[in-house]
This record gives C-alpha cells, structure tokens and sequence, in this order.
C-alpha cells in the first residue's frame, strides 16, 4: 500500500506566499511544540512531517461535513489579496432597421473584495500534555476544524441576509406561513426563474425543512442519491434543486449560485503549530483566508415570517 498523502505539506507547497520555506518553518515549529514531541514520544507518529499531516487530517475531517456553506455559493481559488470580480450586464439585441446601432455591446462594471482570515486554535499547557493522550487531543483539535467551517458558513448566511429586499428577485423578501406550503416553496423557487436565473440550491432551516416533509408533493420530489450525502444536511430532489438545511440557516433561500455570489478563497483551511511560550501554552493553529461578494442580487430569492 503507497504512503498516505500528505495534503498540509502539498497545501503549503502549493501556496505562492507560503512554499518550502514555510514548510520547512513549520517543520521547525513542530520540532519545538511540545504536543507535536509528545506525538512522537507517545510513538502516535514516526516524524514530524507525518506528525503534522495526520493532525491537519483531524481538522479538515471535522471540517468537511459542516462545509455546506459552500453548497449554497459558488467557490472561486484567487491569488491575489485584493480580487476583482467583473460581471457583464445585459445588454439588448435589435432588429435592423428599428435602430440606428443595431449591435448593443456587453458592458461590464466590478466588484472589488476585500479578504479576511479566520482562526481557530485548540492549545494546552505543557503540563498537561506531559500526561495527555491522543484520543483526548484528538477531540479538541477536531473542534478546530468545525469551528472555522462554521464560522464560514455564518458568514455566507449574512451575505444573502444581507441583500437589500428591493434588490431580491420578486423585489421583495416573500412571506412564509408558518408551516410553510407547497405554494411557499414553489413561489420561491420560481422568483429566481422569472428573473431569468436557473435556481439550483434552495437553502432552509431544520425546521422549514421538516414541514416541508410533510407535504406530500414535496417528498415526492425526493430521491435516494448517496453521492449526494457527502455533505451533512444535502438532499437532492428531482425538481432541478439541492435542498441544504442548517441551522444556521434563517431565512429560506432560493439560488443560481452560478452567479448570485462568489467566495473568493484566498487559502483553504491549514493548520500550523501554535505556541505561546511565555504563558507556556502549545498546540495547533487552523486558519482560512476568504473573501465575499454578491454578483447577482436578483439569482437570490428570500422567504421569511
């Protein structure tokens, strides 16, 4: 059987502003953190290469299944710290002869992002890492991994949220009763449609999503697709659409998310050794650096009560 790979040692390389001699900082790092030395002490892993790989694979299995933000976005890999973001804007074909320029050109305007960087660290005293084990470490350093995908999730919740009513498609935010109707979803899928966009994600809370299990049309939309379960709270119907639920989710969404917003991903999810040697406080940095912007309001059609 080949070698795992190593996906932070490759990530790192990867980077234009990290390379190998970050890696090999990093390295250095972990030759001096205790908890790193207690992994190798505790014979968890044979070097500090593999060392720093398998805890990187905590977080980012952690992470994984709270990453459905990203289902209701579209992702972008940028590479610089500043991206701009053109979108065209409709322009308008003529019949020869109503018009003096019967070729209307696709004009454009921009939207200019600005990044941010999220952390999260899991850290411990050298004390307690003298008798620590690595099923407890373990559990602290995955909540590295959901705490950051969360936070990333929140994030593109408050995006949408944030769109100014007039701006949405319908030129309004739609009322949902309470439990919502068939006609509830419906009219909010088909906003999106009749601003000329394709919905293909319709995002709920839990709760808006269980009434919805109890109209039978809805669940007759249903179907049993594993590959679609990769993400917790993905269903796939036969309507066109993904549902996504999640409880961070507020106010029901229907989205053309190949267009409506972009998050700009600067750099995915590393981690790094932490210490704060004057507090005697070792352990592990996780971080993303993103960015995100609405392209298209009118790709976005929101429900609330």
């Amino acid at each position: 059987m080949s070698e795992k790979p190593n996906i932070l040692r490759e990530a790192i390389l990867n980077d234009p502003e990290l390379g190998e001699s970050a890696w090999k900082e990093t390295l250095d790092a972990a030759k001096r953190n205790p908890f790193y030395n207690s992994l190798l002490r505790e014979a968890v892993h044979s070097d500090y290469a593999q060392a720093l790989g398998a805890v990187h694979d905590v977080v980012i299995k952690a992470a994984y299944p709270n990453l459905i933000g990203r289902e209701i976005i579209q992702v972008v890999p940028v590479k610089n710290s500043a991206p701009r973001f053109v979108r065209a804007i409709k322009g308008k074909a003529w019949v020869v002869g109503e018009a003096e320029a019967p070729i209307t050109p696709e004009t454009y305007d921009k939207v200019d992002m600005t990044l941010k960087e999220v952390k999260s660290r899991a850290e411990w005293s050298a004390t307690f890492l003298e008798d620590a084990e690595w099923a407890v470490e373990q559990r602290m350093i995955a909540e590295v991994g959901r705490t950051i995908s969360e936070k990333e999730l929140e994030d593109i919740v408050a995006l949408y949220n944030g769109i100014t009513a007039g701006d949405l498609a319908g030129g309004d935010e739609l009322t949902i009763s309470s439990p919502i109707t068939w006609a509830n979803f419906r009219t909010l899928v088909s906003r999106v449609e009749e601003a000329d966009f394709t919905p293909n994600i319709v995002a709920l809370s839990p709760a808006v999503y269980n009434e919805l299990l109890d109209i039978t049309q809805f669940t007759q939309t249903l179907y049993h697709a594993p590959e679609q379960a990769i993400r917790q709270g993905v269903v796939a119907t036969t309507m066109g659409v993904t549902i996504v639920r999640s409880s961070k989710v507020t106010k029901s969404l229907a989205i053309d998310t190949s267009c409506a917003a972009v998050l700009a991903l600067r750099r995915d999810l590393i981690t790094k050794p932490y210490e704060d040697p004057s507090k005697e406080m070792y352990g592990v940095l996780g971080s993303e650096r993103y960015g995100l912007a609405v392209l298209r309001s009118k790709a976005v059609a929101r429900g609330s009560r």
